[in-house]
């Protein structure tokens, strides 16, 4: 399987993972300015950006290590820009990652 289907196939396990724990899933695939936003969610009132990493083995790693802190800073601005086009200034927002390798899910909440 190529990184790109890949990477659609993970972000769809991880939507269901996310719906499953009662997450409630906006958007997917929001193109920002800088990058683009995996998955936007509500986990109650709480706004959360979740980045999405899979790999088919552990050949190359955890795919939760590839979120380094270039990574982190590039999707705290994408989501201070999400913020601020949606005018949702009164939101609490947190930023969780999920990992996936093969049928494995790694869920972190509040990841960064």
């Amino acid at each position: 399987m190529n990184s790109r289907k890949e990477g659609v196939s993970g972000e769809e396990l991880a939507i269901e993972y996310l719906k499953k724990r009662g997450l409630k899933v906006v958007e997917q695939n929001v193109r920002m300015t800088v990058g683009e936003i995996d998955v936007v969610c509500y986990d109650g009132d709480v706004l959360v950006f979740v980045e999405v990493k899979t790999r088919s083995t552990l050949a190359f790693g955890d795919p939760l290590e590839a979120i380094d802190r270039r990574k982190v800073q590039k999707y705290r601005k994408m989501a201070e820009e999400y913020i601020i086009r949606r005018r949702l200034f009164d939101k609490d927002v947190r930023f969780d990652a999920v990992g996936i390798v093969g049928d494995s899910i790694n869920y972190v909440p509040d990841a960064f």
